[in-house]
């Protein structure tokens, strides 16, 4: 397949390349062939099938290869450009536009029909899909006005019964709206009015799409499966034709997010200096652990790469516990570590904000209990006193390595909700800065960050460098750690910078065999 898409991008009368994916023997391959089509400025359009549990299967039976987590393929084709769509149908619904329409100049549509109903029909349906309706410069809807007898001058542009009343005012407004220096984009919607009325109609649009420099799309949509109007459209070729607005608007928002894409310019931001001996210290505490790190010795390793962790001390008795306690200061967090018991909220091992000695020493007392009996790489179970920090927005931050793509970075929303939310975004390392700016605008992250509902704007510069740091961490250890997982890591107001509170490191489950 990668074969026959590498021809097709070299022909130069083949506008877009479109396949569909069930899986991938050589993800090096498809990526290679991602960067070939983004140098020849051709979209690869992609179907992947596989993404529920059960088409899985399907794919295994007839490939012998197990189709990957959808959400990885989706970070992959978003990171490389690669259009992805949900059915076969959308695959020339796409294509269609490629082909026929020119790279717009910007994203904020216009829409023209003769129908309020349908107007607001689409406008619901733009909103719902992000793509941005223009707003018509004052110069036109002065041209509109006189063309309209009782509908307003606004977007979407209802026409009414003009069409039927004044024909020659249908390709008029069509004029004004693509001269309109607000719009990029047209849709023309033809709908359910007599056939004789509807064919009229195509001419004006097909004459305006000769000479615009600007992408026109038509929905033709109602009446019989084939009539003049429709034929017309069809034997001219020239546009894309769509037979409702839904589907129409959905193969837009591909293709204005695809060149949006492409127009991105490179971040040239410098990247974070690791510090001297990072992978070393990695490689050592590696070596000395079990599958999972514990989370003192997982916070030694990413500390180790200048990722901020907080404050801590690991402790063996009550007096340690309070020592430690009365250096760090209160309030303090203290935790309980095991083997097997990497959820320690869930387990009961963590207890926060102790105010002072008697807190400190009820909360130890409270876990030497739990965790009696229990051990942390054969010697028994420690806690670990950590400084109380409060405040900041809560992020996830993690790595998993995927066995079709490797290092998979993941940002989003953290916390205690970090499950249930499921407001994330991942790409592939090693990211660049643009990857990094991304992800987080994809998240709620971008609004948290600015400073929500009166909250102080956090240090999204520091959180920026904590990824590529752990960016660089997961290629450089890529054979050697399975997943990565700090949450929360709270970003703290501007200029204060951010701290990880809680990490846990897994080893591939061979490393211990």
């Amino acid at each position: 397949a990668a074969d026959y898409a590498g021809w097709a991008l070299n022909d130069p009368q083949i506008a877009s390349v479109v396949m569909a994916l069930e899986g991938l023997r050589t993800p090096s391959r498809f990526l290679e062939l991602a960067r070939r089509a983004r140098e020849a400025e051709k979209p690869l359009i992609v179907l992947k099938l596989g993404r529920s549990q059960r088409a899985a299967r399907t794919a295994l039976a007839h490939t012998g290869k197990m189709a990957g987590a959808f959400r990885t393929y989706e970070a992959v084709f978003r990171q490389n450009n690669v259009v992805s769509v949900d059915d076969p149908l959308e695959l020339a619904e796409v294509a269609a536009l490629f082909e026929k329409c020119p790279a717009p100049r910007g994203e904020r549509i216009s829409v023209v029909t003769f129908s309020g109903g349908w107007s607001g029909v689409v406008a619901d349906q733009a909103e719902a899909l992000g793509l941005p309706m223009a707003d018509f410069t004052e110069k036109t809807e002065a041209a509109l006005r006189p063309l309209l007898d009782f509908t307003p001058p606004v977007n979407p542009l209802d026409l009414s019964g003009n069409v039927n009343n004044h024909p020659e005012r249908w390709g008029q407004s069509l004029e004004a709206v693509l001269a309109d220096e607000n719009t990029d984009i047209v849709v023309v919607f033809i709908h359910q009015v007599r056939e004789a009325w509807r064919g009229r109609l195509i001419s004006p649009v097909l004459e305006l799409a000769r000479r615009s420099d600007k992408p026109i799309l038509v929905v033709y949509d109602g009446g019989k499966v084939v009539e003049a109007g429709f034929d017309q459209l069809a034997k001219d070729r020239s546009l894309p034709i769509y037979r409702g607005s839904q589907p129409a608007l959905k193969a837009l928002k591909r293709f204005v997010d695809y060149h949006r894409r492409a127009n991105v310019t490179a971040d040239d931001t410098p990247r974070p200096d690791l510090p001297d001996g990072a992978a070393a210290t990695m490689k050592a505490q590696l070596a000395g652990n079990g599958r999972s790190l514990s989370e003192h010795a997982a916070k030694a390793a990413l500390r180790a790469y200048g990722l901020p962790m907080v404050g801590e001390r690991l402790v063996m008795s009550e007096a340690e516990a309070l020592t430690a306690a009365e250096e760090i200061g209160f309030p303090v967090v203290m935790k309980g570590l095991a083997d097997g018991l990497e959820h320690k909220s869930d387990a009961g091992l963590v207890h926060l904000n102790l105010k002072d000695a008697g807190g400190a020493r009820a909360a130890y007392g409270d876990l030497a209990e739990k965790l009696a009996g229990q051990t942390l790489n054969g010697q028994p179970a420690p806690c670990v006193v950590q400084q109380m920090v409060t405040g900041g927005v809560e992020v996830i931050l993690g790595m998993q390595n995927d066995p079709d793509f490797g290092p998979m970075i993941l940002v989003g929303v953290g916390g205690v909700m970090t499950e249930l939310l499921d407001d994330v975004a991942l790409r592939r390392a090693p990211l660049s800065r643009r990857d990094v700016k991304d992800m987080i605008g994809e998240t709620r992250l971008g609004m948290l960050l600015q400073g929500y509902r009166g909250a102080p704007r956090a240090d999204r510069a520091a959180l920026e460098d904590a990824i590529l740091r752990l960016s660089d961490l997961a290629v450089e250890h890529a054979q050697e750690i399975e997943s990565i997982d700090i949450n929360p890591l709270l970003v703290l107001p501007e200029g204060e910078g951010c701290v990880a509170v809680d990490a846990l490191i897994v080893k591939p489950e061979e490393a211990t065999q």
